[in-house]
């Protein structure tokens, strides 16, 4: 490996050419296979289970520059491998160390613990950011942490979010998508997805070049395009003269910009072209969704037999549901390939259509989103969302200009609380803003508790009110 490192980063070559070059060659079954990835480091040394830094690769300058390692200092790319043993003492250089993490068990007693099989009495413990027991009856010697009875759930997970905080995610500020992070994470949402509103080309490639580095940093669980291809009547809170007709060549861009961050992309079934962008998103790896449409039944069944399997906040700027023309909800709601996003916060969709949601579609296929924006957590006033401007009155926000519904002001606790209001059951209305949308976006191991999982837990209070988080084994509440 040092013969292939020094090989593949001498000369002027592009940076992430150079570290993927690495990356293949150590995915080759005679070093050791799939556990190698590519992290950028611009803070702090990224240092997963398992794993140490072991490469360091060097800078781009602003100017675009390449520049060798050797040269000078700088933001760091790293190669760790998650796979093998790392040699004792090697960390990457021109990085800082990570903090040290509290390798002391902790156990959190007097616990009613939310698995994949249920809820049981019980016990949790924690050791290394993972949960590494989980049991019941006396838990034996050690730190522990009596929870009094409450119920202890996975950290939420919301894959459709634009802001918070007073912060926007368009806005491709990185130090304002952390914000944004912190204020989720600490009201229990311990994974989310940027999402993007409909931007010109070269915005949205900045967009996701910018926010590919937060997921590289393990800020972000993914990228999430809720635009531009998408029907200009349905547009919503999309600016409509930044809409445009599906175009795989501008999509390829911004999977390489993303560099295997983009998780979702929203398309409209209708547009020309539609069904080979949504069958390429998939050979990408890349989750298509229907929504922003004027689709009809058939059209959406055609995209769904195309791989899309999201169905972007039903009911929400869709061709209306009827009788003679059922259109895309029918179609979305009647096919079991299909996970459907709800907005539930008692604005965007009354609690009786909601209702309506979780018996057509059964457990396991709602997924409760908030589609929050800058305007969460903060009070009424004017914002902003991409380049549109949005009101919010007694937290109900619109667009200035159209008058239309914009997005959300809640955090997804309270979608929970929400749906538990309207008869959803605890456990249901929990997994639906957990294991349901991690499963819909391939968040492995996010959205549940579960032996050698990630130690991201909220410990809920009698009325679901969020009582404390834990993320990677640490109190952030």
């Amino acid at each position: 490996m040092q013969a292939l490192d020094k090989q593949l980063t001498g000369g002027h070559v592009s940076i992430m050419d150079r570290a993927v070059g690495i990356v293949n060659a150590c995915r080759r079954p005679s070093y050791g296979g799939a556990g190698v990835r590519v992290v950028r480091s611009t803070s702090r040394t990224v240092i997963p289970r398992n794993g140490i830094t072991l490469y360091s690769l060097g800078i781009r300058d602003p100017e675009g520059a390449r520049t060798p390692p050797s040269e000078r200092p700088g933001q760091t790319y790293v190669i760790y491998d998650t796979q093998r043993p790392p040699p004792e003492g090697a960390v990457a250089s021109h990085a800082r160390r990570a903090p040290p993490m509290d390798h002391t068990p902790l156990t959190l007693t007097k616990a009613r613990v939310m698995t994949a099989d249920g809820l049981h009495e019980g016990w949790i413990r924690v050791h290394g950011g993972r949960v590494s027991e989980l049991g019941t009856g006396d838990p034996g010697p050690g730190e522990r942490h009596d929870v009094g009875g409450r119920l202890i759930v996975p950290g939420l997970v919301d894959t459709h979010i634009h802001g918070g905080a007073g912060r926007s995610f368009p806005d491709a500020d990185p130090e304002e998508a952390r914000e944004i992070v912190a204020f989720n994470r600490r009201a229990g949402v311990t994974s989310l997805l940027a999402g993007l509103v409909a931007a010109s080309p070269q915005d949205t490639l900045r967009q996701v070049s910018v926010l590919a580095e937060l997921c590289e940093e393990g800020e972000l669980s993914g990228i999430y395009l809720e635009g531009p291809f998408i029907a200009e009547s349905k547009c919503g809170a999309h600016d409509p003269a930044l809409l445009r007709e599906p175009d795989i060549w501008e999509f390829d861009a911004w999977l390489k910009a993303g560099r295997g961050h983009i998780r979702m992309i929203t398309v409209a079934p209708e547009l020309p072209g539609a069904l080979e962008l949504i069958r390429a998103a998939v050979s990408s790896g890349v989750v298509a969704a229907v929504g922003h449409t004027e689709a009809t039944y058939e059209q959406t069944l055609a995209a769904v037999d195309a791989g899309a399997t999201v169905a972007t906040h039903i009911y929400n700027a869709m061709r209306p549901l009827n009788h003679r023309d059922p259109g895309p909800i029918a179609a979305l709601l009647g096919d079991e390939r299909v996970t459907v996003e709800l907005i539930l916060d008692n604005v965007h969709v009354h609690p009786g259509a909601a209702g309506l949601v979780f018996e057509a579609a059964g457990p396991g296929r709602v997924s409760l989103v908030t589609d929050a924006m800058s305007a969460t957590g903060l009070g009424d006033g004017e914002y902003t969302l991409g380049e549109l401007r949005v009101r919010v009155r007694e937290g109900r926000a619109h667009v200035v200009e159209t008058g239309a519904i914009a997005s959300s002001t809640i955090v997804l606790p309270q979608a929970v609380r929400n749906a538990v209001a309207m008869g959803i059951p605890v456990e249901e209305a929990l997994r639906s803003a957990s294991s349901v949308p991690a499963a819909a976006l391939g968040l492995s191991e996010a959205g549940r508790i579960e032996v050698g999982g990630h130690a991201d837990l909220l410990v809920l209070n009698e009325d679901l009110s969020v009582s404390k988080v834990m993320y990677r084994g640490t109190w952030e509440v």
